[in-house]
């Protein structure tokens, strides 16, 4: 610990005129503290400081470090840490000077430590430092109609998440608003122990063991969010859906190439109204499984229109309505929960925080069906005072004429750099249409940018596969082309995609099947001597697995099951890896007779076939359409 040296502590005796005139001229707070009767005048002692922005960290007040004005000081008399209503307290004024008049006796005295600083100097307490982290720390999205992003473009960004062994399985979002402090949604974590959270941070990738694994060491929820497990009514439709994650050490955020980001308050919320344009951020719901942090550039959806979608929902001042797009296909969806909505602060080159990514309104991304976020700027008071460090303390004897100098020294917990951010854009994707002589495609861009620009446009029938693109040029607004049609039997993906030289989007349209496609088929059953399915335990629910092999790539594949002799057969796709690691879960994919999907290259995909019937036996067929062939295995469980 760094205790004050005991000659930065001196009683001076003053002379009986200028110790009145100091007391009586005091930048006081409490109307308690601004008189100072003659009768009580002989019992009085004096204690006056600076509080300053401690800048190098050296402890110590320097020429060049300035004052912080308006910083509540008082005298702690029950020693809890906190200032109440009876305690004597001042101000600092415009210097960062305060003073205080107290009567003789012993005292505690501390300070209130606004948000975004960091008590380091004055007095007794602990000594927090926040720490650079190394590879000790590292461990070896899903949002609709996004882009992949870089950590660097929005390095407030964390992802939650649970670790089982090197693996990080994310569940939420989260954004540094200062480098101990998280924020997040209250939904995201009301299920989790704190010492199952961790927080993943520096990285876009939640996969390839990059970036660090932070401890946490309290969550605090909203005290207006009702937690409700009722489904019938969700907890998001109360509002107040924003928590607090305070780390187990403050993290040092430039040294590790991090950001905070600034909160909206009321006063600014000018810049998340109804029209302006958002960005949200997640590894969320995609149309294929993203593991890369996505962005998406969601206008502000009217509110009282957003508020008719839910009428159930209460305490609507408190939620920010996003996307609605008349085409659909673009949102922050499920696993987006709990990550930061942007909207930009031109006059400081700055992403501000505005929203906290809550629930959607209706079916992901459908047209006209917006999303709900907490609305940031009417929740930021909350954070202010509740994310706060704990103040150091002077324990101080007085006797009477006693004028004794307190000084605190402060440190700013926020890092933000101004950041050039070009005029966004976003692809909207509408109708494919089937005609006689091709399908015709109809998509909007919705650009802010104050002059007309050309984007490069490509649409594919086939989605990664051997199908030629059919490249052209488009503009901000409507457009529309026509390509051939397909001339060979099988199941396709069409997209399509814009792109300039700083972002590239692209749509998936409603997949198509033409003729008879390549299909492999498996004869199977269930029986006694086979597996249970651990996810459905104590219930005994057998289970065959099967690998999918000779995935071709860039193709679709559909699954199907059918059988005569099981009841409630269906089907589900795991991450093999996942679900062996965990003993179950894993799940891709679940439920129902048909699964249609297009694969990404780096998951191991597994199958799996079962009864919703306990105990129930039979034979069934398992067919694979499209691509790839059903191979039976077993898995191995810890």
């Amino acid at each position: 610990m760094h205790y004050l040296a005991l000659n930065t502590i001196r009683p001076v005796i003053l002379s009986m005129g200028i110790l009145f005139a100091t007391a009586t001229t005091a930048n006081t707070f409490d109307n308690t503290n601004t008189k100072w009767p003659f009768g009580n005048f002989f019992n009085k002692a004096l204690i006056y400081g600076t509080i300053y922005t401690d800048r190098n960290g050296n402890n110590r007040k320097d020429l060049f470090e300035k004052g912080l004005r308006d910083i509540v000081v008082y005298v702690d008399e029950n020693n809890n840490g906190v200032r109440d209503t009876n305690e004597i307290a001042t101000k600092t004024n415009i210097a960062g000077r305060y003073f205080l008049k107290i009567a003789k006796g012993d005292h505690i005295v501390r300070q209130e430590v606004p948000f975004g600083w960091r008590n380091t100097e004055g007095g007794e307490g602990e000594d927090t430092v926040p720490v650079t982290k190394d590879s000790e720390y590292r461990i070896t999205p899903k949002i609709i109609g996004g882009k992949e992003v870089s950590i660097e473009q929005y390095p407030f960004t964390v992802a939650l998440g649970r670790t089982f062994g090197d693996y990080f399985f994310h569940f939420c979002g989260g954004a540094f608003i200062t480098d101990r402090w998280i924020v997040t949604a209250s939904h995201c974590i009301s299920y989790y122990s704190i010492d199952s959270i961790k927080v993943l941070a520096g990285t876009n990738d939640i996969t390839d063991g990059s970036g660090y694994i932070l401890d946490v060491e309290d969550v605090i929820m909203h005290p207006g969010y009702d937690f409700n497990p009722d489904p019938s009514y969700p907890s998001v439709w109360s509002g107040y859906d924003i928590a607090l994650l305070k780390l187990s050490e403050p993290v040092a955020l430039k040294e590790n190439g991090l950001q905070s980001i600034t909160m909206l308050t009321e006063e600014d919320q000018a810049l998340a109204a109804d029209g302006q344009l958002s960005t949200a951020l997640g590894w969320g719901v995609s149309f294929i499984r993203s593991r890369l942090l996505k962005d998406v550039h969601l206008p502000v959806f009217d509110t009282a229109e957003c508020q008719a979608l839910v009428p159930n929902a209460i305490n609507f001042d408190t939620q920010l309505c996003l996307g609605g797009a008349l085409e659909g296909g673009i949102a922050s969806c499920t696993g987006d929960s709990g990550s930061p909505v942007l909207v930009r602060d031109i006059d400081s080159a700055k992403w501000r925080l505005a929203g906290i990514t809550s629930y959607g309104t209706g079916a992901c991304a459908a047209p006209g069906v917006p999303g709900v976020a907490a609305r940031v700027s009417a929740l930021s008071e909350w954070v202010k005072g509740t994310a706060v460090s704990p103040s150091r303390h002077y324990e101080l004897s007085l006797a009477p004429f006693k004028v004794v100098r307190a000084n605190f020294g402060n440190r700013k917990t926020t890092y933000q750099t101004r950041q050039e951010i070009e005029p966004r854009w976003q692809l909207v994707n509408t109708a494919m249409t089937e005609q006689q002589d091709g399908y015709l495609f109809d998509w909007r861009i919705i650009d802010e940018a104050p002059y007309s620009r050309e984007f490069d446009c490509a649409i594919d029938l086939d989605g990664e596969g051997e199908l030629p693109s059919t490249e052209l040029e488009c503009l901000a607004g409507a457009n529309s082309a026509i390509v051939p049609l397909y001339s060979e039997d099988g199941i396709y993906q069409p997209s399509m995609t814009a792109s300039d030289e700083n972002a590239s989007y692209t749509r998936r349209f409603p997949r198509v099947t033409i003729g008879t496609p390549p299909e492999k088929s498996i004869q199977g059953i269930l029986s006694t001597d086979d597996a249970t399915n651990p996810d459905t335990a104590p219930s005994r629910h057998y289970i065959d697995y099967y690998n999918i092999e000779h995935l071709s790539g860039g193709k679709i594949v559909s699954i199907r099951v059918a059988s005569e002799s099981l009841p409630g057969i269906s089907i589900n796709v795991y991450d093999r890896d996942t679900r062996e690691l965990e003993g179950g879960s894993g799940y891709i994919y679940f439920g129902g007779t048909n699964i249609t999907f297009l694969p990404e290259a780096d998951i191991n995909y597994l199958i799996g076939v079962s009864s919703n019937t306990p105990e129930a036996v039979g034979s069934y067929t398992l067919t694979v359409v499209n691509d790839g062939t059903p191979v039976s295995t077993v898995l191995s469980f810890p």
